[in-house]
């Protein structure tokens, strides 16, 4: 079901349709003009851990950055761990290299990168399950490419990003008084009408403060079967 829009202004479809994507690369280690006395973050998936990423364990030279062996992320770019630590995602916070653990996505207008990270967030347990290989795993582009996620429209992305700050904010008060805060952090939630359809998978419903419950709706692409749906199929 791609680029389908509901009346509500929310629409799902593929993340291709609403980012350009690109592969990460690392540039030869051997040639020191890439590297020596480099000031340019170069990120991999395990720099990927908080909202904004501006540092990476290495520094490329501007030599480097511009040699085409990597992206070159500009502030605002979202990066998601794909080879690697897959799910593991941040903004860059700043003009940066990505190894090849990360496919860099260039969100369209009228995309907030907030709302996509906190949402990759989300789902991070489920793209960890469709990856593939043996020594090191992680998904394929195709499969990337083939996500379909709910797209509310702007000014929804931005409440529900103030809204999960909000709360979040709460969570670290809650922590820094040594009271116990819930132990599930928020989540983007999504309209009932986007909920999926018995051939996908399910994700647990989510809901916010004075907000009724809603269902996430991502699509995950059929290369695998989700392992929900095995478990109802052997019961």
């Amino acid at each position: 079901m791609s680029n389908q829009t509901f009346t509500n202004g929310w629409r799902v479809c593929s993340i291709s349709e609403i980012a350009e994507l690109s592969n990460g690369g690392t540039p030869s280690k051997s040639n020191e003009t890439f590297w020596k006395d480099g000031t340019v973050p170069f990120v991999t998936a395990a720099d990927l851990t908080d909202l904004y990423v501006s540092e990476g364990r290495s520094k490329l030279t501007a030599v480097g950055l511009n040699s085409g062996k990597t992206p070159i992320c500009e502030p605002g770019d979202l990066l998601i761990g794909t080879r690697t630590r897959v799910g593991n995602c941040s903004i860059a916070k700043a003009r940066m290299g990505a190894s090849q653990d990360i496919t860099r996505a260039r969100l369209n207008k009228g995309c907030l990168p907030e709302f996509f990270r906190y949402y990759f967030a989300h789902v991070s347990s489920e793209l960890g399950f469709y990856s593939q290989g043996t020594s090191i795993q992680g998904i394929t582009r195709e499969t990337l490419e083939e996500l379909e996620i709910p797209v509310p429209p702007l000014t929804e992305q931005r409440r529900l990003v103030a809204r999960i700050e909000s709360l979040t904010g709460l969570l670290e008060q809650a922590r820094q008084a040594g009271k116990r805060p819930s132990p599930r952090p928020p989540h983007v939630c999504v309209p009932p009408s986007l909920a999926l359809s018995p051939t996908q998978p399910s994700h647990v419903s989510v809901r916010s403060a004075k907000s009724p419950a809603l269902s996430a709706a991502t699509r995950f692409p059929k290369t695998r079967r989700h392992p929900s749906r095995a478990r109802s199929a052997s019961a």
